[in-house]
């Protein structure tokens, strides 16, 4: 799979056509499932696909409710450890590369009673539903902008097909050393294979498109910092924390084969200079 391009090409869709997804594609995403990368492998996941829902999760997950009646509904379910929803999110992001790939496309939906959504879609495993996508075919939408943050402050909007989610610049995500303190992005001054990584970390999923994470390299590790975001819940942060990691993870170690893997916490040092409102999510050493 060619990441740095499904990255880019991937689009969060909410309308789709009324159009079965192939039995073939679900096996090929089925078995991909098992071979995805994981943050913490010592959790146990399955892999939940319901077709034929209609609108049996209308109310109960979704944006404010509204599950997009999709044709298929993927869910990740995970035992319930330390770290599990980073590691379902980093999953899931995967799993969204692959449906790309396939020219099939999907969105995250928020599991607001994640007890009813089991019952809804028959899930009768004992672990917990971490993660919740859509899936099926776009229905063409016009070109348009959309914002669901409130203030679209050092954020990138670009206009194409589809559906348009605004996502934040390297300079914006990205600190070396304290936080805040921008990073140069010259070419022949910044190592290029990062650059290329935290371009796809910018590029990740994340609900309501906050994006309220931030990136920040200290000495060798990099640190990814949780920020506190009252307009979306701490499981939707985690999984969007997941995602964003996976992204940077994929094509970093795509040119650095032996890149160390991510590691959920950490501690922020002093020098960091972190606001109140932030928390090292997980850092990973560089080299």
């Amino acid at each position: 799979m060619n990441y740095e391009t499904l990255i880019e090409e991937r689009q969060s869709l909410r309308s789709f056509e009324q159009k079965e997804v192939p039995a073939a594609a679900l096996q090929e995403v089925e078995r991909y499932f098992g071979e995805t990368a994981r943050i913490l492998p010592e959790i146990g996941l399955e892999l939940h696909c319901a077709a034929g829902i209609g609108t049996g999760l209308e109310g109960i997950a979704g944006y404010g409710g509204n599950a997009f009646r999709a044709p298929l509904y993927l869910v990740v379910l995970s035992e319930e450890k330390e770290g599990w929803l980073e590691n379902a999110g980093f999953v899931s992001e995967q799993l969204l590369l692959k449906l790309t790939e396939l020219g099939i496309s999907a969105c995250w939906l928020t599991l607001t009673d994640e007890a009813a959504t089991k019952r809804a879609l028959g899930i009768e495993s004992d672990k917990k539903a971490a993660a919740l996508l859509a899936v099926g075919y776009a229905r063409a939408e016009r070109a348009e902008k959309r914002l669901d943050i409130d203030t679209p402050a050092n954020v990138k909007v670009d206009t194409r097909a589809g559906h348009i989610a605004p996502k934040i610049s390297e300079q914006a995500l990205f600190f070396e050393e304290k936080f805040g303190q921008e990073a140069s992005f010259v070419e022949d001054q910044f190592d290029p294979v990062l650059d290329k990584a935290l371009y796809a970390a910018s590029l990740a999923p994340s609900f309501h498109n906050r994006q309220a994470y931030r990136y920040l390299q200290a000495g060798r590790d990099l640190y990814l910092l949780d920020g506190a975001d009252e307009k979306t819940t701490a499981e939707d942060r985690q999984l969007s924390l997941g995602a964003t990691m996976a992204n940077f993870w994929l094509v970093y170690s795509n040119y650095n084969p032996a890149a160390a893997r991510w590691e959920i916490g950490g501690e922020a040092s002093a020098e960091m200079q972190l606001p109140a409102e932030y928390r090292v999510a997980a850092k990973l050493r560089l080299y």
